[in-house]
């Protein structure tokens, strides 16, 4: 790379704000990902999650805002290209942990320019739309950590966030002194608070000798002696205790450990988009706070363990995008918070549980894309609150019915 200075490209040579030409450039496939937050009041976050806000679907409204933001990048950034032909897509996610919503986008385009503008719109607009939803119940919401997580193509290649700095750490463990450091340093007798960080620290450490750590973010690390609510990634209420992870597209390899099922007052738990392998620890059960597990795109296998049927608390179970076999547990029909279930482009056999017709709740049904057999129950018909039910690409008998 280049040792010359960087200068600010929509400056002409006079210093007057100017577009930058890009007619004499290649079309190349562009993709870029960002992502951000919206927190809010307790009040605020259940009328986003409870469905009882006047305006509407809060979480449907800020997704279909952020796409049509996000293709229009152009006409609202003044020196930014329109990019037409963008494609944009947007997910938002109630987090407890926040609470609030959080926002990711992703843009793609084969073109001469783009599309980190795209991404960066789509999130900020969906992020306002749930504000305007949501205002009414907490005017002092913030909206915070809107940001480029990833891009790929263009002349400059690819960039992710905290590229720069990763090399510089060479471990993702920490040395005995920080163990024994901060938050659970040389505690002779320990009271109840400093009890649960060092068993937080402990679940922690675990989970990250199963992995090859995170992808470094900002120049903040993981495993130091600082508090564990200042770990990049990690949330924790006011006793100090782990109530969110937010590790989705940080590079993570190996497998997922199975001490995070100590993690007893774990919210939420985002282990997407990363290269995770082996099985889902049957510890994850024991998660009797959880309301949010993603374990979508990753390299899983083996089965989905019965024991997730235990997370009584669960509204969002995504497992897509992995190699997961054996049949749907009938357990899971006993999450009777469950809005949301995901399970597609697996290799899952065997017939739809009758059981999942048990689930009031659910708004969200996907199943395509397995090998899934036998009769489509039809209990599935009696679900008051489905909105999306896909249960193409298997061999069900009956399966077109209902895409």
């Amino acid at each position: 790379m280049s040792d010359a200075p960087r200068t600010l490209s929509h400056l002409d040579a006079s210093g007057q704000a100017a577009m930058v030409d890009v007619t004499g450039k290649a079309s190349t496939k562009r993709r870029a990902v960002a992502q951000g937050a919206l927190r809010c009041s307790p009040e605020a976050y259940r009328l986003l999650t409870e469905g009882d806000n006047p305006k509407g679907d809060v979480e449907q409204v800020a997704r279909i805002a952020g796409i049509a933001a996000g293709k229009r990048a152009g006409e609202l950034i003044p020196l930014c290209h329109l990019l037409p032909a963008a494609s944009v897509k947007v997910d938002a996610t109630p987090d407890p942990s926040l609470p609030g919503l959080r926002v990711r986008a992703v843009a793609t385009i084969a073109g001469q320019t783009g599309v980190e503008m795209e991404a960066l719109t789509a999130v900020a607009v969906a992020l306002l739309a749930a504000y305007d939803m949501l205002k009414a119940a907490d005017r002092g919401m913030t909206i915070e950590s809107v940001e480029l997580v990833e891009k790929s193509g263009g002349r400059s290649g690819a960039w992710q966030r905290g590229e720069m700095d990763r090399t510089a750490r060479t471990s993702h463990r920490p040395s005995d002194d920080n163990r024994i450091g901060g938050d659970c340093g040389e505690i002779r007798h320990p009271n109840r608070r400093e009890t649960v960080k060092c068993t937080a620290f402990e679940a922690l450490c675990a989970f990250y000798e199963a992995t090859d750590g995170p992808n470094w973010d900002d120049n903040t690390n993981w495993l130091t002696d600082t508090p564990l609510g200042e770990w990049h990634g990690v949330t924790t209420d006011h006793r100090g205790r782990v109530v969110g992870l937010q590790l989705s597209s940080n590079g993570l390899v190996g497998e997922i450990s199975s001490e995070l099922g100590g993690l007893v007052k774990l919210r939420s738990l985002f282990l997407s988009d990363n290269e995770l392998a082996g099985t889902i620890p049957a510890e994850l059960g024991n998660l009797a706070k959880l309301e949010i597990l993603y374990l979508s795109s990753n390299e899983l296998t083996g089965e989905i363990p019965a024991a997730l049927g235990n997370l009584a608390k669960l509204e969002s179970l995504s497992l897509f995008d992995n190699e997961l076999t054996g049949s749907i547990p009938t357990a899971l029909g006993n999450l009777a918070k469950l809005k949301e279930l995901d399970l597609s482009s697996n290799e899952l056999t065997g017939e739809i549980p009758a059981a999942l017709g048990n689930l009031a709740k659910l708004k969200e049904l996907d199943l395509s894309d397995n090998e899934l057999s036998g009769e489509v129950p039809s209990e599935l018909g009696n679900l008051p609150n489905l909105e999306d039910l896909d249960l193409s690409d298997n061999e069900l008998e009956d399966e077109d019915f209902w895409i």
